[in-house]
C-alpha cells in the first residue's frame, strides 16, 4: 500500500521525508497529506478539529546507508499518572528505518507529573532519542 513517505532528489543527493504526525498509510478516511507543488515546495496538510495545540513533526533522513532500508512509523500512546494524554497535550512517535529506531516526544501542555511514552518517563518538553540493541533509549536531544 502507499505511504506518506516522500523522497527528495537533486544533483546526486537524496533524502527521505517522513511525516510521522500523519498515519503511515495513505487512507481516504484519515485526512492529511505530504506532497510537492508545481514550484517544488513541500506541502504538508494535517487536519485538527477542536484542538488547542498543533504539532506537525517531519523527519528528514539523508543517510546514504539507510535510503534503501524499509521504514515504518507509528503514533505512540502518551500517559501521565496512568491517564492517556490527548493529542493536544502531548505526542509521541516511533520511526524505524532498518534496524535504527527513533523516539520523538513533544509536550504541548505543561504536565503536573512526568509523562510516559514507550516506557520512557520524562518531564522535558521535547525528547528525541535512539533505541540501542538492548531497547534502552540513548538521548539525542532534550528540551526543557
Amino acid at each position: 500500500s502507499e505511504t506518506h513517505e516522500l523522497t527528495l532528489k537533486t544533483k546526486g543527493l537524496s533524502a527521505r521525508i517522513f511525516p510521522i504526525g500523519l498515519p503511515q498509510e495513505r487512507d481516504f478516511f484519515q485526512p492529511g497529506s505530504l506532497t510537492f507543488n508545481e514550484q517544488h515546495q513541500l506541502i504538508l496538510q494535517q487536519q485538527a478539529s477542536e484542538a488547542t495545540a498543533l504539532y506537525v513533526p517531519l523527519i528528514i533522513d539523508w543517510e546514504p546507508d539507510l535510503k534503501r532500508k524499509a521504514a515504518d512509523w507509528s503514533r505512540l500512546t502518551v500517559s501521565e499518572s496512568g491517564k492517556i494524554s490527548s493529542r493536544d497535550e502531548a505526542a509521541g512517535h516511533r520511526l524505524r528505518i532498518g534496524s535504527h529506531q527513533l523516539l520523538v516526544y513533544r509536550s504541548l501542555k505543561k504536565a503536573e507529573h512526568a509523562r510516559a511514552v514507550l516506557g520512557h518517563h520524562t518531564s522535558y518538553e521535547s525528547v528525541i532519542g535512539r533505541f540501542d540493541t538492548n531497547g534502552d533509549l540513548s538521548p539525542l536531544l532534550f528540551v526543557e
